[in-house]
């Protein structure tokens, strides 16, 4: 049996599930006539205090889009190296919206209007330079064991965005689990963004999908530009009903998710060898680092493959291991058992060596 931690991506669709895309009903997306679509983006705008929603095949194509359809080519948008936008995306940024990345790096994965401040002042301004135009942000954040961004810290830089003329535009991949940690609702999120997508495919376990949503004039914007990107399907309603049936059923079991990372990042922090650097995880995302056992992530990577345990190695020294619907608490102790063989084995490899 092998357990796959590598993401939340990488869930099923439940047979209930599979049954409501079965019975969706369905028309042509394109013109508008996909009912089951139009649901799901009247519920998601309602959600999230939006105007108006667009349906997106994937969460690339909607922070794509988001940047497209908020900035001019040349604009600078102001981020974190680490958002996913600097960290995955920088090729499809430079290439589909040609604006210019600033990334500002913090120790902590936060951005506050002080760092916001020192990134516009980093360099020239006026009308021969990149005129900033947008503030990109993530929540929860990956690379950073799934922190959640503070809300406080969300709505002072939604008031410095108002105030300096800039837009606001959040990667929520993740932000059902932000919501179901923090007890706050859909709205209060919505209320601190331009622009933010959402995305089904992760711990909402549908199988693809992931809704964009801003005001009338961005959302007109969205469907140009999906539309030129390849991105407008036709019987989509397959897979909004998908999503529809992970909002009435799988938010609320995120709670779940979190509660098993947490017991395996209690496990990780007690095998000798292995560091939480950022400690005991706020949502569903374990990262651990190899650094003292000597060896680089992909090394503990691979063995850990090789006895039945599939891990992200995200960095040179940094492993993630993400919970998610579909695996159980006992898989956390037979992850856990794993985790720690392979850190015994390299451990005893160390000593010997010296």
């Amino acid at each position: 049996m092998v357990i796959d931690r590598r993401s939340d991506t990488l869930t099923h669709p439940t047979r209930d599930m599979r049954h409501a895309m079965w019975n969706a009903e369905v028309g042509d997306d394109c013109y508008g006539e996909d009912r089951t679509v139009t649901l799901l983006k009247r519920r998601c705008a309602n959600l999230f205090a939006q105007d108006e929603a667009v349906f997106m095949p994937s969460g690339t194509m909607s922070n794509q889009i988001a940047l497209r359809a908020s900035t001019q080519p040349g604009d600078e948008v102001i981020l974190h190296p680490n958002y996913p936008i600097a960290f995955f995306e920088s090729a499809q940024t430079a290439d589909l919206a040609k604006v210019v990345l600033n990334p500002h790096y913090t120790t902590n994965g936060l951005l506050t209007v002080v760092d916001i401040q020192e990134a516009l002042e980093a360099k020239p301004r006026g009308s021969s330079y990149a005129k900033p135009t947008l503030i990109a942000m993530e929540n929860t954040i990956n690379a950073y064991s799934g922190m959640i961004f503070p809300y406080a810290n969300l709505k002072t830089i939604r008031a410095f965005s108002h105030e300096h003329h800039l837009r606001v535009h959040v990667d929520g991949a993740r932000l059902f689990n932000a919501m179901i940690a923090t007890y706050l609702s859909s709205q209060a999120y919505g209320s601190v963004a331009d622009s933010l997508t959402v995305c089904f495919s992760k711990g909402l376990g549908a199988p693809t999908g992931s809704i964009l949503m801003g005001d009338r004039v961005f959302a007109e914007r969205a469907k140009t530009f999906r539309k030129w990107y390849g991105g407008a399907l036709h019987q989509s309603g397959i897979f909004a009903a998908a999503a529809l049936y992970a909002l009435d059923h799988h938010v609320d079991r995120l709670a779940e998710d979190h509660d098993q990372a947490k017991i395996l990042a209690t496990k990780i922090q007690n095998i000798p060898g292995l560091d939480l650097p950022y400690g005991l995880p706020a949502t569903n995302i374990v990262m651990f680092d190899t650094q003292k056992l000597g060896l680089p992530a992909t090394a503990f990577v691979e063995e850990s493959k090789k006895q039945g345990i599939l891990l992200f190695p995200w960095s040179k020294s940094v492993v993630r291991a993400v919970t998610h619907l579909g695996i159980g608490r006992q898989d956390v102790d037979v992850a856990a058992d794993v985790l720690s063989r392979v850190g015994r084995q390299f451990g005893t490899r160390q000593v010997l060596a010296t």
